[in-house]
Parts: structure tokens; sequence; C-alpha cells
């Protein structure tokens, strides 16, 4: 929905936008990230109630245990695998226009949805624009628009939480 919008939209991050939030400031197509502000990695993490973990450890689990491997893992494992070329894909045609370098787009991808690092590892500024990634900061006034809209009681009526 965000990429059909005929307008310009900026994601906004003032701290965090892991995973789910990595994927809607992706859609968008700027990114201003507050001085300490991180996006996170995409890569799938499956599992049920009692056991779950990233696409990557399932399938590490199934290549240590081959043949002794219990049915739920592979199941799992298969699952990761159908799920990380789904979001690979995905990532990559989100990145298209950000990142037109085939070859460095892949590679940011590949960082993003592949569980080379943990699911919860902040990615910051430095490291996005390491993997090509477009980011700015924010300047002067967005952020002093964003403390104020973090720290008010209230703002024009609107009482922030």
């Amino acid at each position: 929905m965000l990429r059909a919008y005929p307008g310009r939209i900026r994601a906004i991050v003032p701290v965090y936008a892991m995973s789910g939030g990595t994927f809607l400031a992706l859609s968008c197509d700027e990114i201003l990230l507050g001085e300490t502000a991180c996006l996170g990695p995409v890569d799938p993490q499956v599992g049920s109630l009692f056991s779950r973990g990233s696409a990557r450890a399932w399938q590490e689990v199934v290549r240590r245990k081959g043949r002794r491997a219990d049915d739920f893992s592979i199941q799992m494992a298969f699952l990761g695998k159908q799920y990380t070329q789904t979001l690979e894909r995905t990532v990559d045609d989100l990145l298209a226009r950000k990142v037109p370098d085939p070859a460095v787009r892949a590679r940011a991808v590949e960082r993003l949805t592949s569980g080379e690092v943990e699911h919860g590892r902040p990615l910051t500024v430095a490291d996005l624009r390491g993997l090509g990634i477009p980011v700015q900061p924010l300047d002067g006034r967005a952020k002093a628009l964003m403390l104020d809209l973090l720290t008010a009681k209230n703002i024009e009526g609107v009482y922030a939480l």
C-alpha cells in the first residue's frame, strides 16, 4: 500500500524500527533516522509456542543432525527456506529504487534476510550506508518536533501516551 501511494512517503525512525518496522521503513521513499536510531534484520523466525528460532538456525539443526533430525525440525527448516526466499524477493523489490546497483542490493538483501546476524541486531546508520541503503539523519527541526511529540502531554488537544 505504501509503495502504491502517489506522493512521497518518509519513514521517520526516532529510535528503533526492527523486523516489521524495517519493512515499513524500506517501503517508504526516504528513511530518516535519529542520532541513535537503528533498523534491524528481517530474517524469518519460525516455530511453535514451545520451539522457535530463525530459519537459518532450523537449517543448521537439520544439517547437524542429518538423518536423526525429527519431523518438526525438518518441517521448520523447509518452511524457513520458503519464507527466506519470499523475504529475499520482497526486500529486493523494496530496495530496487533505493539501491539501483544489483550487486550492492544483493549484498544488502543477504545481510537483512539470511540470519547471518541475530534477529535483534541493531543496524546503525553506518551499517545501513555500508550496505548501500540510503538513510538520512533527522535535521534539527525534525528532531525538535520529534522530541516535542515524544515528551509532550498535550499537543493541540491530542494527548500523547
